[in-house]
């Protein structure tokens, strides 16, 4: 889970500035619609476990729902335990920071909104 506390201490690594006039228009859009409709895509170094048990999970367990996307991208959802979530949140407890792979304007806007909120 991210928060924006992790945003503001710098473990959520950022790699690209930002455009000012974007940020604050998504900011505001995320703002008015009580939420980010956009993904933001974060990645982590090390982690072997936790990609070991999504691939058990996804090899082993039926997907929950499987929609096509309007460009022909598939996503797939798999429900995982209770005890399955303890074990993630345990894992991802342990890694140190995460990295924006995708979605630096959207960050930048939940955390804008956040702080706005607070």
């Amino acid at each position: 889970m991210a928060s924006v506390e992790d945003y503001e201490n710098g473990l959520i690594k950022r790699h690209e500035l930002t455009i000012k006039k974007k940020e604050e228009d998504r900011t505001k859009l995320s703002e008015i619609q009580n939420a980010n409709l956009g993904p933001v895509f974060l990645t982590f170094k090390e982690g072997e476990d936790i990609e070991k048990r999504m691939m058990e999970i996804a090899l082993t367990e039926e997907p929950y729902a499987m929609v096509e996307g309007y460009d022909d991208t598939q996503h797939v959802l798999w429900l995982c335990s209770v005890d399955d979530s303890d074990f993630f949140l345990d894992e991802f407890s342990r890694i140190p920071c995460t990295y924006i792979a995708d979605g630096h304007h959207r960050a930048a806007s939940a955390y804008n909104v956040g702080k706005i909120r607070a």
